[in-house]
């Protein structure tokens, strides 16, 4: 394993990430409107507009409130972490002790497909990352390890399966990159 780990990001701050998400719901909302509309029906097409979109609402709201606290840097020498994150729109730097971090794996995956999040604790700062804005699987997966191998922390069972479904997932999705 190596000593050191470094990645870094594009900034993104809260009004970028908000447009990812509204941007995904409104190209939703459009595309049933349009095959609603061949239909004609006003009152079917309102009744199932409201149906679909309030959960999106609810679903885009959830999503954007989980990255107010969004992790951009995360630099670490095995001791030393040094992450850059935004609070909302404020960029924060912020270093601590490789020993007071905490990860974890949460797989949320769907019938569609594996998806993971990475949950990252340090202190009292809670990062979300997952592969929705620049993060990516491989990203997520090299840090998890190398915060494990630092602490001398052993994998769970569980943790074990979720890596091992990242790999494949990887592989998949990345041919030409080499794990």
């Amino acid at each position: 394993m190596q000593k050191d780990i470094n990645f870094k990001h594009k900034a993104s701050n809260i009004l970028d990430r908000v447009a990812l998400y509204i941007s995904g719901l409104s190209f939703s909302l459009l595309f049933v409107f349009i095959i609603l509309l061949f239909k004609q029906e006003l009152d079917i097409m309102v009744i199932t507009m409201l149906a679909l979109g309030i959960p999106l609402v609810f679903l885009t709201s959830f999503n954007i409130w989980r990255n107010l606290q969004y992790l951009v840097d995360f630099n670490s020498d095995s001791n030393i972490v040094n992450i850059r994150y935004y609070n909302k729109s404020v960029e924060c730097n912020f270093s601590s002790y490789i020993k007071k971090t905490e990860v974890s794996l949460k797989n949320t995956s769907s019938r569609s497909g594996f998806d993971c999040e990475l949950r990252l604790r340090i202190e009292d700062k809670s990062f979300i990352i997952n592969d929705t804005f620049d993060w990516t699987l491989l990203e997520m997966k090299l840090l998890f390890e190398y915060i494990k191998h630092s602490k001398n922390e052993p994998l769970t069972e569980k943790e074990r399966s979720n890596l091992s479904r990242m790999e494949v997932e990887i592989k998949k999705n990345s041919p030409q990159q080499n794990l």
